[in-house]
């Protein structure tokens, strides 16, 4: 098996960061391989621990000297930590036109279903991807947080209109560390208690009997509750019969 040389990766704490990654050389021979993971493409929040939206975008970049067939043999294989491994993601390798060097990029994506901690290994190899037995012409990796959905907020979480007027709602995605995931209202399902009537349109409620009500928002499984309180209409005028009459 060849040797694969490892580097931890630190994170610094910026939106779509870059990561400065030292490289990773492997030499066989008079054969030179590196492999880099120069960026993670996803956003990420402002409270500790750093952490990603799955899915994120991995991107790098490879080279080698003297390289050993043909560039068309040679790729990239990521282990994304959570036992998913992708045998070949894109590259764009460049043959220099004098020798058997080349260099070039790779990205590779990856949705993340649980939150938690994952080393991310990425392997230049020739031929047949290395797979789990860990051999490659060369490797590098980054450790990672993968931030999930964990809850949701709807606004206003109270509020009071007269019977017949309309109410706006909306609704943002939170992270388990409280990271805003952002707006959400366009893919939020509203529903409002049995009996308070109305109608919907997307996010806004037009109300129809008076009450106090509870309004439900739905995203992804996750939901969260306002209070609606509908006040019968007042009094706007009265009218008096018969408008006009004779009498003898």
């Amino acid at each position: 098996m060849k040797r694969i040389l490892f580097a931890l990766v630190a994170l610094a704490m910026i939106f779509g960061m870059t990561l400065p990654v030292q490289a990773q050389q492997e030499t066989q021979g008079s054969h030179t391989y590196d492999i880099h993971i120069t960026s993670i493409a996803g956003s990420a929040g402002s409270n500790p621990p750093i952490a990603y939206t799955s899915p994120i975008t991995v991107y790098g970049n490879a080279s080698a000297t003297n390289f050993v067939g043909q560039l068309d043999q040679y790729n990239v294989q990521v282990e994304w930590g959570d036992g998913n491994i992708s045998y070949y993601v894109n590259t764009d390798f460049v043959q220099s036109p004098s020798n058997k060097d080349f260099f070039g990029t790779w990205h590779g994506s990856h949705n993340y279903v649980n939150q938690g901690n994952y080393t991310i290994t990425a392997k230049l190899f020739h031929g047949q991807p290395p797979g789990h037995e860990g051999s490659g012409d060369s490797a590098t990796l980054a450790t990672i947080f993968v931030r999930v959905l964990n809850h949701i907020v709807i606004s206003p979480h109270s509020s009071s209109i007269a019977a017949g007027a309309s109410q706006a709602y909306t609704a943002e995605a939170f992270d388990q560390y409280n990271n805003s995931m952002g707006d959400v209202t366009g893919n939020t399902t509203f529903s409002i208690s049995a009996g308070a009537g109305g109608s919907w349109a997307a996010n806004v409620y037009t109300s129809q009997n008076a009450g106090n009500w509870t309004v439900t928002g739905i995203y992804k499984g996750k939901s969260d509750t306002a209070s609606l309180t509908v006040i019968a209409a007042g009094l706007d005028h009265i009218v008096i019969t018969p408008q006009s009459a004779t009498i003898i």
